[in-house]
């Protein structure tokens, strides 16, 4: 519950609405959870014109706005908005020139920070704060609308290890432990380098015919206060995880997942939970049961208000 306080915010939500695969942006999560909790909420994106840019307590922006046909807009809405309202951008990605994929994006937050109150990044892995007037390291959240169906028994699961998201380019280190996986178990990988991308309650479905997941660590060139937001979403489905360490992961899922540093180590904490499907059920449904109550967008933006307006 939220304090009266943050209660009464009037808050402008600029994003676009769907992304290029046709589901609800973050930004939209984002705008839905803020209405939950009882805000004004508006949503415009960077076309915004200037006589909707009046009134509001806060204008939240997300990474659509640093596309770089639309980066030009930061100064823009900076300086056509209301002199008391806090401008704040919520980057959900990796942002750090070590990414050769992220270095326009770098390009792109170099020229939007000096128009921003605040700039909150799930990625703490470069220096932005340095150079940004309020910075706040905060993690995406989960919709519990995308995960209120029932987990199915481990028992029935059909598989032993599923994998979703990127292992090309900058993520390429993934592609050992993914063939490593696979010399010791069966394995099925979703993704912008497979045959398919799984979103929303189609990726739920699927994580209930795996017996664990994997999300690997970060890119050794970033391996510092970076983790992937796909773990919020893998153990909101009930499969147990197998989790590369990064330190301070562990602040959010305690032991509730399963660790490890090193290839040996990530082949025998999932053949210890291959073995032990009574163990692996529930540790698989606590993480659940910790991701549907501490993170979920609803508690991240009650963090994000706290931070700018506590």
């Amino acid at each position: 519950m939220v304090s009266e306080k943050l209660q009464m915010k009037n808050i402008l939500v600029l994003t676009d609405r769907l992304d290029n695969q046709g589901n609800w942006t973050n930004g939209m999560k984002v705008y839905k959870a803020l209405r939950k909790l009882g805000h004004t909420v508006s949503q415009g994106n960077h076309t915004v014109k200037a006589d909707r840019l009046k009134g509001f307590d806060l204008i939240l922006a997300f990474g659509t706005l640093l596309y770089p046909d639309r980066v030009k807009h930061v100064k823009r809405i900076a300086k056509e908005k209301r002199g008391d309202t806090i401008f704040a951008l919520w980057y959900f990605d990796a942002c750090n020139p070590a990414f050769h994929h992220s270095k326009h994006k770098c390009e792109a937050m170099k020229k939007a920070i000096p128009w921003l109150d605040w700039l909150v990044m799930t990625d703490a892995s470069y220096p932005w704060w340095l150079s940004a007037k309020n910075f706040l390291h905060l993690m995406q959240g989960v919709d519990p609308d995308d995960f209120n169906m029932t987990p199915a028994p481990y028992e029935r699961r059909a598989f032993d290890v599923i994998f979703t998201g990127g292992f090309k380019g900058a993520f390429r280190e993934r592609e050992k432990m993914l063939a490593e996986i696979k010399r010791h178990f069966s394995l099925r990988v979703y993704g912008r380098n497979s045959k398919s991308r799984v979103y929303g309650q189609q990726f739920f479905r699927i994580h209930q015919k795996a017996r664990v997941a994997f999300i690997p660590p970060p890119p050794s060139a970033v391996a510092h206060r970076y983790w992937s937001n796909r773990i919020y979403l893998a153990a909101a489905t009930g499969t147990p995880c197998v989790v590369g360490f990064v330190d301070g992961l562990e602040g959010h899922f305690g032991d509730d997942v399963l660790y490890f540093w090193n290839m040996d180590e990530m082949i025998e904490v999932i053949q210890f939970l291959v073995d032990n499907p009574e163990k692996a059920g529930a540790m698989g449904m606590a993480a659940r049961e910790r991701t549907l109550r501490d993170h979920t967008y609803e508690k991240r933006a009650e963090t994000l208000l706290e931070a700018i307006f506590g």
